[in-house]
């Protein structure tokens, strides 16, 4: 359910815009979808060790944005473009 609210126009916590319109962004978006997808295929299983492999997925999904967008030594530079 996140997928459609990342892709929202916002301000990021530095008043800067997200770049919900690069290319980028909406790879790690749909990612983070799959993510929820396979999360959810998962919790149907019953199985505790596919739900736990699915949040490694899910934390793999967040991580490949906040690695370039948020996860910056300057916070002025968070969701500033590469």
């Amino acid at each position: 359910e996140i997928g459609p609210v990342l892709i929202q126009p916002r301000r990021c916590e530095n008043g800067k815009p997200a770049p919900v319109d690069r290319t980028d962004w909406k790879q790690y978006d749909q990612g983070v979808v799959e993510a929820g997808r396979a999360a959810y295929r998962a919790s149907q299983t019953r199985s505790k060790d596919a739900v736990s492999e699915a949040t490694n997925v899910i934390s793999d999904a967040c991580a490949n944005c906040h690695r370039v967008y948020r996860d910056v030594a300057n916070a002025a530079m968070r969701c500033t473009p590469p």
